[in-house]
């Protein structure tokens, strides 16, 4: 009888083991399965801490390139703190165009947290502008104080500080005239010497297409139409176009003026460059600056010529003058050239553009 009773007990306190060595496994497999989950929820939001952290990388390297593109060479892969973790940004060039002007870059941003590394990549176009206005012929003109497709005439008392060019001739007339820069044109006579320098065998200033230095559609579709009150009152870089002759005689004006016809300046009016629109436009006349009036950029004659100071007065044009029609009379004027930036309405106002292609 005592052996039954001691082998009863003997297999209760078997089961009870075994009972008490199932709730550990229970236990422990619990508390493994639960680690497991936190460990997968840390590294899940590791994960995407570090997703973030790689895109925000990618977001202040391409600011940073957009402001100044020589920054491209700051990123070559190196470690920068952000936050609980650091991103890694690499500029890699995939393709430059024929011309140069043109390439595909590569950002390639590695972000991390913890252990966990997340990745984001980013394609762009870099285009550079060599040519500041877009239009090369432009931009062969505004090089030279003074531009005529015909004869200029230099006599009276000008003076001129920079370039001259013309496709035709340059004669001088008198010894009162001073240019303190280069004479372009297949043909001279009069004073060489009154020149910085001379040159009949170098066309690269005058051999342009001159009907394409202005795309002046571009900008009579962004003009208003002069309703007879003073140039003075419009809002500063408005463009004016009027179809009847212009006469100025005074005030201080910035505005783009566009006359279909004749432009006269004269008084003591001081004209500003208007934005980066040439200041004065004659589309069918000729402009004639005389008196003491103060001319600022580009003022340019399509059609007819220009006579500066015929007669009297001692206009000043700091710029640069582009007349079709020839100059016949250059009086007493002053021109003092000045690089300009000159561009259409609604062009790109920056050197370097960078676009984005693709998020990768």
């Amino acid at each position: 009888m005592r052996k039954e009773k001691q082998g009863q007990h003997g297999f209760a306190m078997i089961v009870a083991l075994s009972f008490l060595v199932l709730m550990v496994l229970v236990a422990t497999g619990v508390l493994a399965f639960g680690q497991h989950q936190m460990f997968a929820a840390r590294r899940t939001s590791d994960y995407l801490k570090s997703k973030v952290i790689a895109e925000t990388g990618l977001n202040i390297a391409l600011n940073d390139i957009r402001g100044d593109i020589n920054r491209v060479a700051w990123y070559t892969g190196t470690k920068t703190p952000f936050g609980s973790g650091t991103y890694a940004v690499t500029v890699t060039n995939i393709s430059t165009s024929a011309d140069g002007k043109t390439r595909m870059l590569r950002l390639s941003s590695v972000g991390q947290c913890g252990l966990a590394e997340g990745r984001a990549a980013l394609a762009v176009r870099h285009t550079h502008n060599t040519d500041t206005s877009g239009n090369p012929d432009l931009d062969k003109v505004l090089l030279n104080a003074l531009t005529s497709q015909k004869q200029i005439v230099l006599n009276g008392n000008p003076t001129i500080v920079g370039d001259v060019a013309s496709a035709t001739s340059i004669s001088t007339s008198g010894n009162s005239f001073n240019v303190t820069g280069t004479g372009y044109t297949p043909t001279f006579s009069g004073r060489e010497e009154r020149f910085t320098d001379v040159n009949t065998s170098d066309s690269s200033r005058y051999s342009i297409n001159w009907g394409a230095v202005l795309s002046m559609d571009k900008y009579t579709a962004k003009a208003v139409t002069h309703d007879g009150r003073a140039f003075s009152s419009y809002p500063a870089n408005t463009i004016v176009y009027s179809p009847n002759d212009i006469t100025i005689s005074g005030g201080t004006i910035q505005c783009m003026i566009i006359s279909a016809k004749n432009i006269h300046i004269s008084g003591n009016a001081t004209l500003l460059q208007p934005g980066t629109y040439p200041v004065l436009v004659s589309l069918n006349g000729s402009i004639t600056i005389t008196g003491t009036p103060v001319v600022n950029g580009f003022v340019v004659s399509l059609s007819g010529s220009g006579a500066m100071g015929k007669a009297t007065g001692t206009p000043t044009i700091n710029g640069s003058l582009f007349i079709m029609g020839g100059l016949p009379d250059s009086g007493n004027v002053r021109i003092n050239y000045l690089p300009l930036d000159i561009r259409p309405p609604d062009t790109p106002d920056s050197e370097d553009i960078v676009e984005v292609v693709a998020w990768q």
